[in-house]
């Protein structure tokens, strides 16, 4: 851009504006830069500052209404879920309780029954010999053996074999001791089962008058043989008792 300067029609000097602007920059070009510079640095500065503003306003916004209700009723919900779990353990601490309640009366009853057992032996109200020998291990004699079918003992195992099975083995025996103790309780425990009225009946009936408890003792036999036919492992063999 050109600037002319007349006077009275005259032309008095002809000016160039770019060469004036060029030449004040080389002048002045350092202290144009630092003008430059500056004012980069607080142009960065105040866009920071903005979006630093910016966000707090959101910040400060949350949660909006619709998530602030979202989260209190999530909040409830756990307070709920909380206070069920506790009850459930409270619950759980009580039914550990009266198992071991039903445990400790569990092993009174084998107590018992074991003292009732010796009583009638020792009253001669029981005599195993007439019904059992001891052939290592324990056997029923004939007169066991014939009891056993007559009575109804052995088809009452046979026809509910899977159920005593299944119970013996949640007694986990380890020892074939322990199958033929376990199977005579397991017996006694289950005696009002339906299953055991034909052999009641048979027994409330039989002239010689033998005690439940000695079927029952006769039907452990079978039981214990029945078992050891599913868990052979655990018969010993011959050469422990040779070892004795």
């Amino acid at each position: 851009m050109i600037f002319v300067v007349t006077l009275q029609g005259q032309t008095i000097k002809t000016i160039n504006a770019m060469d004036i602007v060029i030449k004040y920059i080389s002048d002045n070009y350092p202290q144009l830069l630092v003008y430059l510079f500056v004012g980069s640095i607080a142009w960065m500065l105040a866009k920071y500052h903005f979006s630093i503003q910016a966000t707090r306003k959101k910040v400060d916004g949350l949660p909006c209404d619709s998530h602030s209700a979202l989260l209190n009723l999530h909040t409830e919900k756990l307070d709920k879920i909380g206070n069920i779990l506790a009850n459930v353990c409270n619950a759980l601490a009580k039914f550990e309780a009266k198992f071991d309640a039903i445990d400790a009366k569990m092993e009174n009853h084998g107590s018992v029954l074991s003292s009732i057992c010796t009583a009638l032996v020792n009253k001669k109200m029981l005599d195993p010999a007439s019904v059992f020998r001891k052939l290592s291990p324990y056997r029923s004699t004939e007169v066991g053996e014939n009891y056993l079918v007559s009575s109804g003992g052995k088809e009452c195992i046979d026809s509910n074999l899977d159920f005593f099975i299944s119970e013996l083995e949640k007694s986990n025996p380890t020892t074939a001791f322990d199958v033929e103790a376990n199977s005579y309780r397991l017996l006694l425990f289950n005696s009002e089962k339906p299953f055991f009225k034909r052999i009641k009946d048979y027994i409330f009936l039989d002239p010689e008058g033998m005690p439940f408890i000695t079927a029952a003792m006769i039907m452990s036999i079978y039981l214990r043989d029945k078992y050891f036919e599913v868990h052979p492992e655990l018969y010993p063999s011959n050469s422990v008792a040779a070892s004795n």
